[in-house]
């Protein structure tokens, strides 16, 4: 993404990009943000854990682990903390399944 940036700021052209990353390069580039914040752009992340059936390589315990740490209050945390400068780079929207 970063030399997607870089080639619209040299050719002065429009491109998407996340926050995250326009974020960490607006004082690299002179391009500004024209357009945020439609639920259209919306571009969430996942974690999940391969599938052991197709892929016995897989270290399930290991994810499972991880997946566990990412979704509980202090991986949510760390991921609401997680900021350049001032600007908070995530949104943490870690939902509980029972």
């Amino acid at each position: 993404m970063a030399a997607v940036l870089r080639v619209a700021d040299d050719k002065q052209r429009y491109t998407l990009t996340d926050c995250g990353t326009q974020i960490a390069f607006k004082n690299k580039i002179s391009l500004t943000i024209n357009f945020e914040g439609n639920s259209a752009l919306f571009n969430p992340y996942h974690v999940m854990a391969g599938n052991l059936a197709k892929h016995p390589h897989v270290k399930y315990d290991l994810a499972k682990k991880y997946i566990d740490f990412v979704v509980s209050e202090q991986g949510q945390k760390i991921i609401v903390e997680f900021k350049k400068g001032d600007q908070q780079l995530f949104y943490p929207d870690a939902m509980e399944t029972k």
